[in-house]
């Protein structure tokens, strides 16, 4: 049954770089599955040295320069937002569901976005990255490293390279952090006509949850692991199934897919989200258990992607 549609509004930050580039066509394009999506583009300005504030307020002539830096960051800022606007808007979407916003750098980057956030309430923040093995340690690496680092109340979009799919996969584990990552994507596809989701679901080893050595062969372990695993996957799949079928998909909308051929999870999950062609890969930030999942889970998907998005939910 279909709800009333709730509109959804995203941040994309945004630099003058490629990656920038690749993540506002990202949030182009999930547009064709997020029909009443809403964009904020936010910039923070150049830097400015401390030094020179300082003697500018000892020095009229430096304060007179200061000011013409300042003219020169903002007029700079409002070209690269202009620039991201008018290429939305020749996507196809309505200039209406556009905002622009620029300010000065007050602290760190990341800092001013989350500040930024938290003075506008959004969805979701859409940040692009450098590199392919690992998050760079440049401006929208070390900002991305801080985002995702900081930012546990609002759901992060990490994009990466040119991304032309919309098909969306789900990790699923059972834990609460996945079914949050579910409830997210719920609120984001409702009412979505095209969206296509598949709930992935990979079967943990004993290796892979840190059990200890019993004395039992370790295969007849895994086996025992594996047949508990299934009586819970139904569970599992059921429960997101009804979340989304509420959000107002339909049931063929939801497919359902799962694994026990790999004993790296993080692996399992890149491996399936390059077969099956999916965009986005949907991730909760830490799962059943919180130190083995976010270090061998999300941390290695988010590493190892390629021309897709991680959403990364808390």
């Amino acid at each position: 049954m279909k709800r009333g549609f709730m509109q959804k509004k995203i941040v994309i930050a945004v630099d003058d770089s490629v990656y920038s580039r690749h993540s506002v066509k990202y949030a182009v394009n999930v547009s064709k599955v997020i029909p009443d999506i809403s964009y904020i583009l936010f910039n923070v300005q150049g830097s400015i040295s401390q030094y020179i504030i300082d003697e500018a307020k000892k020095n009229m002539q430096i304060q007179n320069e200061l000011n013409k830096i300042i003219k020169r960051n903002e007029a700079a800022s409002h070209r690269i937002l202009v620039k991201y606007k008018d290429f939305i808007i020749n996507s196809g979407i309505d200039a209406n569901r556009i905002e622009i916003a620029s300010q000065p750098k007050l602290q760190c980057v990341a800092k001013d976005i989350l500040d930024f956030g938290q003075k506008h309430p959004y969805d979701a923040i859409v940040v692009g990255r450098r590199g392919f093995s690992r998050i760079q340690k440049t401006f929208m690496g070390s900002v991305t490293s801080n985002i995702l680092e900081h930012c546990t109340a609002v759901p992060v979009w990490l994009t990466d390279g040119t991304i032309t799919s919309s098909k969306i996969m789900v990790a699923m584990d059972g834990s609460i952090s996945s079914m949050r990552a579910i409830d997210h994507l719920a609120f984001i596809v409702s009412n979505s006509d095209t969206a296509d989701i598949t709930l992935y679901y990979v079967i943990p080893k004993i290796k892979m949850i840190g059990a200890k050595n019993t004395g039992k062969n370790r295969n007849d372990i895994d086996k025992i692991i594996e047949t508990s695993s299934r009586h819970n996957i139904e569970h599992v799949f059921l429960k997101a199934k009804t979340l989304l079928e509420k959000a107002g998909l339909r049931e063929n909308q939801i497919h359902f897919k799962f694994s026990s051929r790999f004993l790296n999870p993080g692996k399992a999950i890149i491996s399936e989200s390059e077969k099956g062609n999916y965009g986005t890969i949907v991730v909760g930030r830490s799962g059943i258990s919180k130190s083995i999942f976010m270090g061998s889970v999300s941390r290695y998907v988010i590493n190892h992607i390629s021309n897709r998005a991680v959403w990364v939910v808390s």
